[in-house]
């Protein structure tokens, strides 16, 4: 019987890298393995398919990943993780999008030593769309089913995300089923402070990108983006920061409602773009 390849997805950072390390180590213990007997177990048509992606000449699409995730025996943690290293190589030359996927990567190793609960409560602080779907319960006409929620929210989010996500919502008592529909509730849950800070900047990071996207996607009549810059004083800070959460609460009480049409991303960032008196805080 062949040996067992021991090496864990989480201790790489590229995903290539972990391919070849694989291959190294059937090389060393099967003397009769091949390059097409791989890629004959992956069920992909052709040796370069898999030659390629070890070289780093082409980049896995949907099926070669989905294949590699089905060889390894990857659980959804796993999965992930590699699935995030994939993405990673794909926004190199996209560096703000790929400062989101290296977040991504870093809070997918924390992941790992997370049970269901915390794993349930982590993504949903980190991913922003489990709040989405939570609020989505509520606009008019919302339907329970999977496929439904993906196309309302433009085929962004997979059905496994979906469903995955719902799972973890009503785990965690922010949804509820009744009679096969899907019910929001008014809980709050409080998330632990060892995985929150990197929880919402993963979060954040995620809308950021989302902005993004609306804004070069998203007809001006639906959206509203304002920005300016001014000289600041660090000592009104605090009064500048509570004005701005007041603003949040007041915006957010006046115009959440149910039977809406659509749900809207609200965001406000506040920050400095120089670093003239050393900004670098010890807590981030």
């Amino acid at each position: 019987m062949s040996q067992k390849f021991q090496k864990d997805i989480f201790e790489f950072n590229c995903y290539h890298t972990f391919l070849n390390e694989y291959v190294n180590f059937k090389k060393e213990t099967q003397s009769n393995w091949s390059y097409s007997q791989w890629a004959r177990d992956l069920n992909l048509k052709s040796t370069s398919s898999i030659t390629k992606v070890l070289t780093n000449e082409r980049l896995p699409g949907k099926s070669i990943a989905k294949s590699l995730i089905t060889y390894f025996g990857f659980n959804d943690k796993e999965s992930y993780y590699f699935l995030d290293l994939i993405e990673l190589e794909k926004t190199k030359d996209n560096p703000a999008l790929q400062k989101t996927f290296i977040q991504r990567v870093k809070a997918n190793k924390v992941l790992k030593s997370f049970d269901e609960l915390q794993l349930s409560q982590f993504k949903l602080v980190s991913d922003w769309y489990y709040f989405a779907i939570r609020e989505l319960t509520r606009v008019k006409g919302f339907k329970p089913s999977s496929y439904w929620i993906h196309k309302a929210f433009k085929k962004r989010i997979t059905i496994k995300q979906i469903n995955e996500a719902i799972k973890s919502l009503l785990q965690l008592g922010l949804l509820e089923k009744k009679e096969e529909e899907l019910v929001y509730t008014e809980k709050s849950i409080n998330t632990q402070n060892d995985f929150s800070s990197l929880a919402i900047k993963s979060y954040h990071s995620q809308v950021l990108h989302e902005a993004n996207d609306s804004l070069y996607n998203d007809d001006v009549k639906v959206r509203e983006f304002q920005a300016g810059c001014f000289s600041f004083k660090k000592k009104d800070l605090p009064q500048a920061k509570e004005m701005i959460r007041n603003f949040i609460q007041e915006f957010a009480s006046l115009h959440s409602k149910d039977n809406g049409e659509d749900v809207y991303q609200f965001a406000v960032q506040f920050f400095p773009l120089t670093d003239n008196q050393n900004n670098k805080a010890g807590t981030k």
